[in-house]
């Protein structure tokens, strides 16, 4: 009778031990349910190439027609300060500008290139197949669970 209470209360235990592991089964297949959707919306975005270059090149003139704007305005404030005002605040100011600018339109390249090696990077395969290979693991043990 010992014998069967000991394993009544092992078979409780192992019980309780899957019920547990579908509590986490399921919040795991959530998560990866989540993360697919995820994953298939930025498919979708970067799935037309042509659109996000023809995206990136309207960026790029856009930044380009600011940045030579800014360039001219700067030229002719130069031509116009003299030198006798290196002093002066507005004098600081544009300088400040200048660097500034400088440092975006390094941040622009910069930008630009990662952009450039993420176009040529993207590739969803390796993903699709470690999810797959999640939910064959996941799988698995719900069945090895269940038996």
């Amino acid at each position: 009778m010992a014998l069967l209470e000991q394993q009544k209360k092992t078979r409780m235990g192992e019980l309780e031990h899957i019920d547990r592991l579908e509590g986490r089964i399921a919040a795991e297949i959530k998560e990866l349910e989540k993360s697919t959707i995820a994953m298939s919306k930025e498919i979708e975005k970067y799935s037309n190439i042509n659109d996000l270059q023809d995206s990136a090149d309207a960026t790029k003139e856009h930044l380009v027609e600011m940045s030579d704007k800014y360039t001219q305005g700067i030229q002719l404030l130069e031509k116009v300060k003299q030198v006798d005002d290196e002093n002066s605040s507005e004098w600081k100011e544009l300088q400040e500008l200048k660097s500034k600018l400088r440092s975006q339109r390094k941040e622009f390249s910069k930008l630009q290139e990662v952009a450039e090696l993420r176009k040529a990077k993207i590739e969803y395969g390796n993903i699709k197949d470690d999810c797959r290979r999640l939910v064959e693991v996941i799988n698995e043990a719900i069945i090895s669970a269940a038996q």
